[in-house]
């Protein structure tokens, strides 16, 4: 997730773009509700497949939710974009998104450690 989020910040625009049109999704009946539905549902699959890659490679605790956690990444990081934008660039989004990480990291290891 942090190196996306480095990604992203390469191309600010497409980070603005998207906070616009995915406030534009929430609309039923948009245009870009359908894309953005589809769109978090790969993105929450992949992220859980890969959560559960980790489980059973015994590098993340088998008890975790693996769905619960991708969906709390993903949200985190599309709440984060947003402030981005809203401060005009001045949050530090690439540390935001490493700190929720390392968090995380904390909480689904067997070990407890973070990043």
């Amino acid at each position: 997730m942090v190196t996306a989020t480095e990604r992203h910040l390469a191309e600010p625009g497409l980070i603005e773009l998207f906070v616009l049109t995915s406030a534009e999704a929430a609309d039923p009946t948009g245009a870009a509700h359908a894309l953005f539905a589809e769109r978090y549902q790969r993105a929450v699959d992949e992220l859980a497949r890969l959560l559960r890659f980790g489980v059973d490679g015994g590098t993340l605790r088998a008890d975790i939710d693996c769905v619960a956690v991708a969906r709390e990444c993903i949200a985190v990081s599309d709440g984060l974009q947003l402030q981005w934008v809203i401060s005009q660039g001045a949050l530090d989004l690439v540390g935001a998104v490493r700190l929720h990480a390392d968090r995380i990291a904390r909480t689904v290891t067997p070990d407890g450690r973070g990043l």
